[in-house]
């Protein structure tokens, strides 16, 4: 019974770890596409959002 629980610690450590580096890949990556596409976009949309275009 020992085993089985000791298996069960060691694969909730592996599947919360390769969680966290899949979002911390995730988030790498979609960062700066998003910050670069809200910089391209954003003077499109200042007409409609007149706030937005002086942050």
């Amino acid at each position: 019974m020992d085993h089985s629980l000791n298996s069960l610690n060691n694969f909730d450590f592996l599947a919360r770890s390769f969680a966290r580096m899949h979002a911390e890949v995730a988030r790498s990556i979609f960062w700066p596409l998003l910050v670069t596409w809200m910089k391209n976009i954003e003077p499109g949309f200042a007409h409609v959002m007149p706030g937005i275009a002086n942050r």
